[in-house]
């Protein structure tokens, strides 16, 4: 049986339900790894399925799945709810948020960015995290920040919708937004603040649209003095500009804007002495330190750095080429190729995805990703990125139509080149889709611009273990190390060279509700440069064999806010000896601050992988070193140590890859079927020799169409 527009209306509302049921969901049980992985992608089922009703019911009905006034209540009351149910989650998957409080303190007790202390990022959002830090500094000031803004994406991509005269997709984008898996995460959950350069972009886009070069040069300033990225946009919207005069008023207000940005700090960095606590990194090269924001020049990362630089560069050429010389043949030729660009890099991010869990690479860090949710990351993602590469040559071959107005290459262009971007990092996070997405929603192919969408969401959930509270289930222990009492531990103050005596230095192992406490207090210590050759080791001796599959895990904590540095370095070894009875010794936690910020470190060290004896071996003493760095009483807390079987990490996962591929291939199948049906109906315009950043739809056309948005099909 067909459904009817009302039955539709009713099903779409259904899934809005579930959205926010799943939502809830990730709430109660997110903070652990395998439940987050589950609930997530059930959620982009969901998601993608509720996008295919809102598709179908604005096809079958003809016009506005919500009216104006409605629509904007619905959508802003949408984009709150769904946000606000993560405020007080104690327990967030990035620390970011965190670290944007630490700047506060810092910025607070008169250190300016970039000289006085690390800061990654441009000064608008100095500015933001000032206010916060002034006002109410807690992590819920972030999220309910990014939620507002959100609400305002969401209404832009309304507003932009129906300025190009697509009054009936204007409030499918604005929802799809809302109800956006990655984006309810980020904003309501991490507090990230990626909205706030998107809605200075967007509104860029707004007034671009409407050629007013000193408003889109004064916002895209902005937006770029929030987050690097949007500076990538310039020459694209540089040459959206008719006539030299206009182009370079808009060039010259982005430029004096971005720098304005940062008289206050430089201002402040000349009246005072402009030096940081070693310990904080200060700089004195701001933008350097800004340019490694965005693009990584580390060897690990060189390669995708290269290729995003090469992306980048070629997107911003071919649209350039158009702007300049529009035609037809050649709009359609860049529309072609830039979509098949944006699916060889999904492809690439597929099988990075899919292989890197995998690969010997994946234990050199203390972190691990899931090879099971890699090879639906890697096979989802990447499968809907060869879909979109197939239709792409399936274009070029068959001479089909393409979008003959220039917004909609112009929206492509942007969304590439920040996709590209994303690659550009030695460390890839899920939230770096966001600077692309709000422009894939502005598509006129709804085919192109959702796939592509669903294909992001597949390849999102890319947080490693350490992020969460706990795996979701118990791993097996093959040694651990609970702290149900302290018997075992020894102690050794190495006072080296120094020329102190050793019981200056009080050091003690106790254990309290199977915790370990190891404290140690050099009051007595004053001369720093004496107290820092100091090593305090605890050891235990203790019988562990391993083999090549074999991790060892820990917990650590500790006493002190680590905002202004740390009191001590951290650092776990151990010796024994390996099949062939050789004695052997390495490094568990390599010496490190560790609490920069972090609440605590669930450290995992492969044996196997840094061993080069495959058989293993046997250890026989774990030592723990503490390396004080500051005068007083400081602890260490360590919840557990244990040894475990490296693998899958998830016991059931010969169950959850083929559940959640399964799942995977039904919202694609949905969503395919109406994007079917939407080809036949959406027939795309150019008004030849026309405004190269419009549609070529005038206000009055716009008007007249009302709510019309699609043929009845």
């Amino acid at each position: 049986m067909s459904l009817t527009k009302d039955h539709t209306a009713v099903l779409a509302a259904l899934f809005a339900v579930l959205n926010a049921l799943a939502a809830l969901l990730l709430r109660v049980y997110g903070s652990m790894m395998y439940p987050f992985f589950m609930i997530v992608y059930v959620w982009i089922a969901l998601y993608i399925v509720f996008i295919a009703l809102l598709l179908r019911r604005w096809r079958l009905s003809g016009q506005q799945v919500l009216n104006n006034k409605i629509g904007i209540i619905t959508v802003v009351v949408s984009t709150l709810a769904l946000r606000l149910l993560f405020l007080g989650m104690s327990h967030p998957i990035s620390l970011d948020s965190t670290w944007y409080l630490d700047f506060g303190k810092f910025m607070k007790s008169g250190l300016p960015p970039y000289t006085g202390f690390y800061f990654p990022y441009p000064p608008l959002f100095a500015y933001v995290i000032l206010a916060v830090t002034y006002t109410v500094p807690i992590v819920d000031s972030f999220r309910i920040l990014a939620t507002c803004l959100d609400c305002v994406i969401a209404l832009s991509l309304w507003k932009i919708a129906h300025r190009r005269g697509e009054p009936g997709w204007g409030p499918v984008a604005a929802l799809a937004y809302a109800f956006l898996p990655i984006s309810v995460i980020e904003s309501g959950w991490n507090g990230h603040f990626e909205p706030l350069a998107n809605v200075l972009l967007l509104v860029t886009v707004w007034f671009v649209l409407q050629h007013r070069p000193r408003v889109s040069g004064l916002l895209l300033g902005l937006a770029a003095a929030t987050k690097v990225y949007p500076l990538l946009l310039f020459p694209v919207m540089f040459f959206c500009f008719k006539g030299w005069r206009n182009r370079i008023e808009f060039a010259v207000t982005t430029v004096v804007t971005g720098i304005a940005t940062f008289l206050p700090f430089a201002l402040v960095t000349l009246l005072g002495s402009g030096d940081g606590p070693p310990d904080q990194g200060g700089s004195t090269n701001p933008l350097a330190v800004l340019a490694s924001s965005l693009f990584s020049v580390s060897t690990q990362a060189i390669l995708t750095t290269v290729v995003a630089i090469i992306g980048i560069t070629a997107a911003t050429v071919a649209m350039v080429w158009l702007l300049l010389k529009p035609d037809t043949r050649r709009n359609r030729l860049v529309w072609i190729w830039l979509s098949a660009a944006v699916g060889v890099v999904l492809v690439i991010m597929g099988f990075v995805a899919l292989y890197y869990p995998l690969s010997p690479m994946s234990k050199m860090v203390f972190w691990r990703y899931p090879p099971d949710i890699g090879v639906v990351r890697g096979f989802g993602g990447g499968l809907v990125g060869l879909i979109i590469l197939g239709g792409a040559y399936r274009s070029y071959k068959s001479k089909a139509p393409q979008p003959t107005s220039l917004f909609s290459p112009i929206m492509l262009v942007c969304g590439t080149i920040l996709l590209f971007a994303s690659l550009s990092r030695d460390v890839f996070y899920g939230w770096y889709f966001l600077w692309s997405l709000p422009f894939f929603l502005l598509l006129r192919d709804r085919r192109i611009g959702l796939l592509v969408v669903l294909s992001l969401l597949l390849l999102y959930p890319s947080y490693t273990h350490d992020n969460f509270a706990s795996l979701g289930f118990d791993e097996q222990r093959l040694w651990s190390e609970e702290f149900d009492s302290s018997e075992g531990w020894s102690i050794y103050v190495n006072v080296s060279d120094t020329g102190i005596d050793p019981s200056l230095v009080v050091a003690n192992v106790s254990s309290a509700g199977g915790i370990g406490r190891f404290e140690f207090n050099t009051t007595l210590v004053q001369d720093l440069a004496v107290l820092r050759n100091i090593t305090i080791q605890y050891t235990k001796q203790v019988a562990v064999s391993f083999d090549y599959f074999t991790e060892f895990t820990a917990r650590v904590s500790s006493s002190w806010d680590p905002t202004f540095g740390a009191h001590a370095l951290f650092e776990a070894v151990y010796s024994g000896e390996n099949s062939s009875a050789m004695p052997i010794n390495g490094t568990l936690v390599p010496s490190t601050t560790l609490f920069t910020n972090l609440t605590f470190v669930l450290w995992r060290y492969s044996l196997g992988y840094w061993q080069a004896d495959p058989a293993g071996g046997t250890l026989h003493n774990v030592t723990v070193r503490v390396h004080p760095q500051v005068s007083g009483y400081s602890a260490y807390f360590i919840d557990y140590m244990y040894t475990t079987n490296t693998g899958l990490l998830n016991p059931v996962y010969f169950l959850v890859v083929p559940v959640l591929i399964a799942l995977s291939l039904f919202s694609y199948t949905i969503l395919s079927m109406e994007l079917k049906h939407h080809e036949k109906t959406e027939r795309h315009s150019l008004s030849p020799g026309g405004d190269p950043c419009s549609e070529g739809v005038s206000e009055e056309q716009t008007t007249e169409r009302g709510n019309n948005g699609s043929a009845r099909s």
